[in-house]
């Protein structure tokens, strides 16, 4: 799948149909990247410390 040339390996292959050239499209990088969220949850062995950080997190993002 990768060609290696001199020990270093070509990760970027130039699309062989349009059909690859519109998904690798959608795989680059964005300027303005899409809202992500995260669910956080506090495990039964957690120590005061941890548990006191999720406090700060919850209490800072509602």
């Amino acid at each position: 799948m990768f060609r290696l040339f001199g020990g270093f390996c070509c990760l970027f292959r130039k699309p062989k149909t349009r059909r690859s050239k519109r998904f690798l499209e959608t795989r680059e990088p964005k300027l303005l990247e899409n809202v992500k969220s995260v669910m956080i949850m506090k495990g039964g062995n957690t120590n005061q410390t941890v548990t006191e950080a999720l406090k700060d997190i919850v209490t800072a993002t509602f």
